[in-house]
C-alpha cells in the first residue's frame, strides 16, 4: 500500500518515517509528488485540521493520505495555545518566536502551575471515504528557559518529568517512543499492520438521533439517511440536526432515488454528507456529475442484473434484492453467488434481507467490503432495535476477526 504523508514539514516527515519504519507501507512525501500543496488550517480543533489536510492530499493524489495536527495545551492558559500552537506568536513566525512568547507569558508562574501536555491527532483518509483518527498525549511541565538542541517546535521548553529532560534533550530513540506524535503514530502503525479484511457496517434508514448515536457507540462505519419515498424517509432539516451532532469519523450517506441534480446538491451542501448513494435508474453520466464519493445501487434478480455495473464509475456498488414494487427495503435476500461475481467491479456493499440469522453466512460466502442493514435490525420501520443492532455488529465483527 502507498500512503501520502500530508505534510511539508521536513522535521515531521523524519520523525514519522522513523516511527512507521518496518511496516509494509510505502510512504510518499511532497518531495516525491508533482507539486506542493498548501492547506489552510482553519479548523476549530486538531481533529478538523488533521482530517482536512489528509482529505486535500487524498483528493489530489487519489491515494490514502496521512496527516496530523499537534498542539501544546498549557493548563495555566486554560489549554492555549492549542490548535493555534504553530502560529501562537503570529503568522510566518519561527519556533523561537513561539517559545519566546510562551515564556514571556509564563514568567513568574510557579512550577506547580506550569503543567502542560502535547496532544497529537493523526488522521488517515482513504479514497473510499473511510476516516481513521488516532490520538497521542504526553504530559509535562513548561520550564523557564529553552534547553536542548534536538527536536522542533516547543520541544526545548517542554520538560518530561520522568526523564528530567526536555523533548529537545532526549535522544531520538527515546523521544520516538514516548512523544505525543509517537503515541499517535504507533496507533497508526498498529492499524496498518492489522489484517484489513474487517467488513465495514452501514446502518441505513436512520430517522432519529437516538439510533444514530447508538450506531456510533457500537462502532458502525456509516449511517444512511433516505431522502426518497420510503417508510424510513427523513427530511433534510431533520437529517441535518442529526448529522451536525455526529463526529467526522463516521460516514454520513445520503440515499436518493431518481432525484433532480439540483435537489441532491442542495441537500449535500445543507447536510454535509460524506457520500451519495443513488438507488434508482440514474445514468452513468448522472453519477459523473458529482465529485463526491458515490455508491450506485443495483437491484439483483439474475446474472443479467450485473451487466450494467461496469458502465458506472462509482466509488462502490450496493447490491440489493430486486422488487417490482420498491427500490429497496424488501427484507429479502438474493443469490449471493452473484455478489461474489460482482466483486470484480469494485468494493461491494451487500444489502437485501440481512439480519442476525444470515449475516455471518453472508460474510463468509461473499466477503464484501461492507454490509448494509436496515429492516433486519428494526423494531418497526424507521426505529432500530438496540439489542438487534448490538448483536448484528457483534456478529459482523466476530466473523471478520475470526477470519
Amino acid at each position: 500500500m502507498e500512503i501520502v504523508l500530508a505534510t511539508q514539514n521536513k522535521d515531521k516527515i523524519k520523525e514519522i518515517r522513523e516511527i512507521l519504519k518496518g511496516i509494509s507501507v510505502k510512504l510518499i512525501t511532497f518531495q516525491e509528488h508533482s507539486r506542493e500543496l498548501s492547506v489552510k488550517e482553519d479548523g476549530k480543533t486538531l481533529e478538523e485540521n488533521a482530517i482536512k489536510k489528509a482529505e486535500v492530499w487524498m483528493k489530489e493524489t487519489g491515494k490514502p493520505a496521512l496527516a496530523d495536527d499537534s498542539g501544546l495545551e498549557v493548563d495555566y492558559l486554560t489549554g492555549a495555545p492549542g490548535v493555534y500552537s504553530s502560529r501562537f506568536a503570529g503568522e510566518d513566525v519561527t519556533y523561537a518566536d513561539n517559545n519566546a512568547k510562551l515564556l514571556k507569558i509564563m514568567n513568574g508562574v510557579p512550577e506547580e502551575k506550569r503543567t502542560a501536555r502535547f496532544r497529537c491527532i493523526a488522521a488517515l483518509v482513504f479514497p473510499d471515504g473511510r476516516k481513521e483518527v488516532f490520538q497521542g498525549i504526553i504530559e509535562g511541565i513548561i520550564i523557564t528557559a529553552p534547553r536542548g538542541k534536538s527536536g522542533f517546535g516547543y520541544d526545548p521548553v517542554f520538560l518530561v518529568p520522568e526523564y528530567n529532560k526536555t523533548l529537545a534533550e532526549l535522544r531520538d530513540e527515546i523521544k520516538n517512543k514516548i512523544s505525543h506524535r509517537a503515541v499517535a503514530f504507533k496507533k497508526v502503525r498498529e492499524y496498518l499492520s492489522q489484517d484489513k479484511k474487517t467488513t465495514k457496517i452501514k446502518v441505513c434508514g436512520i430517522t432519529n438521533r437516538e439510533d444514530a448515536f447508538l450506531a456510533l457507540s457500537l462502532g458502525v462505519d456509516a449511517v444512511g439517511f433516505i431522502f426518497a419515498e420510503s417508510k424510513r424517509r427523513i427530511t433534510a432539516v431533520e437529517a441535518c440536526k442529526i448529522i451536525d451532532a455526529l463526529p467526522q469519523t463516521i460516514l454520513k450517506v445520503g440515499v436518493f432515488v431518481n432525484e433532480e441534480e439540483k435537489r441532491v446538491r442542495q441537500i449535500l451542501e445543507l447536510c454535509h454528507l460524506n457520500m451519495l448513494q443513488f438507488h434508482g435508474e440514474e445514468s452513468p453520466e448522472y453519477i459523473l456529475k458529482f465529485r463526491e464519493k458515490t455508491i450506485k445501487s443495483f437491484r439483483i434478480e439474475d446474472e443479467d442484473s450485473l451487466k450494467n455495473i461496469p458502465n458506472y464509475k462509482a466509488s462502490a456498488y450496493l447490491l440489493d434484492t430486486y422488487s417490482e414494487e420498491t427500490y429497496g427495503g424488501t427484507g429479502k435476500t438474493f443469490n449471493w453467488d452473484l455478489a461474489v461475481e460482482a466483486k470484480k467491479f469494485g468494493p461491494i456493499f451487500l444489502a437485501g434481507g440481512l439480519n442476525l440469522d444470515n449475516v455471518e453466512e453472508a460474510i463468509r460466502k461473499v466477503e464484501p467490503y461492507a454490509v448494509d442493514v436496515s429492516s433486519g435490525v428494526e423494531s418497526y420501520p424507521g426505529k432500530k432495535d438496540p439489542k438487534k443492532l448490538e448483536e448484528f455488529v457483534r456478529r459482523v465483527r466476530g466473523i471478520s476477526n475470526a477470519d
